[in-house]
């Protein structure tokens, strides 16, 4: 067994145990006895008081029969090494005594660690990141996102977090274009483009996207992470540029009237900013 175990009674005192705990006291240079205390073992482990006050509190309900098991990790720490250990608190049927066993668990606390630390460096890469990331879950709403993406629209995290990817374009147009794209993903299509969003504050942004969509180990088609950026300053030279030639050209059509060509600029500019009550005095 490779597991530690010992049996000791409602206050503590061992009555027995095997090869594995008689191992790790040594190895920790206490003297393994019978009829010593438990607590007092851990106490010299610099285990924490808290701790063996909870073992002492469960050793007692168990052997009364108010509690069937008692769990918990406990790292032992000494000059030599650093420890975990995974203990669990049994009830022996019919006897007045509790089983405990000890299983060493370091590898896998040191892994726990290691993930955990990698994660939050991870979470400060992503969110100390200028481009915009986000990830639209498979139904279309908003999972997970950086600091910049909340950045580029202007929004708190809270208002983002589950909110449907629709509700921040900014016209019907737009939402067919994503329900377009949300079936291309789902296809497996990844695509760069650029598209229109609209802020918390009302006023419209032009982003570049690379969208890129995320399966599972079952090929199930599970969201889509894009990362994007705001070129609104880059892109607002281009449209007015574009408007211009497209209304001069517009202008030089053969018998065009003015209503026209009125009725031409307004529909341009419409497709980039809110025109309703444009008018020419």
């Amino acid at each position: 067994v490779t597991a530690s175990i010992v049996v000791i009674n409602a206050e503590g005192i061992i009555k027995n145990t095997n090869r594995s705990w008689h191992r790790f006291e040594v190895s920790n240079s206490v003297e393994a006895q019978h009829n010593k205390s438990i607590y007092a073992i851990y106490q010299s482990l610099n285990v924490q008081q808290g701790i063996i006050e909870n073992m002492q509190t469960a050793a007692l309900s168990i052997t009364k029969g108010d509690l069937d098991y008692f769990y918990f990790d406990v790292h032992i720490v000494n000059e030599q090494d650093s420890k975990w250990y995974a203990v669990r608190m049994n009830k022996i049927k019919d006897q007045p005594w509790v089983v405990l066993s000890q299983t060493n668990i370091t590898q896998r606390k040191n892994a726990e660690n290691l993930s955990r630390s990698n994660e939050e460096k991870f979470r400060l890469l992503f969110d100390n990141m200028s481009d915009g990331i986000v990830n639209i879950g498979e139904d279309g709403t908003i999972e997970l996102f950086n600091e910049s993406f909340t950045k580029i629209l202007g929004y708190e995290r809270s208002e983002l977090h589950r909110r449907k990817g629709q509700e921040i374009l900014h016209n019907t147009a737009s939402v067919r274009e994503f329900n377009r794209r949300l079936k291309e993903r789902k296809e497996g299509k990844a695509e760069n483009y650029e598209c229109q969003l609209k802020r918390k504050d009302g006023r419209r942004i032009w982003v570049s996207v690379k969208a890129t969509p995320v399966f599972n180990e079952l090929a199930e088609y599970r969201g889509t992470t894009s990362i994007m950026q705001d070129i609104t300053s880059d892109s607002r030279f281009e449209i007015e540029r574009q408007i211009q030639f497209d209304i001069i050209k517009k202008s030089n059509e053969s018998g065009i009237s003015l209503k026209a060509i009125l009725s031409f600029v307004q529909k341009e500019l419409n497709k980039y900013l809110d025109a309703e009550n444009f008018y020419v005095a």
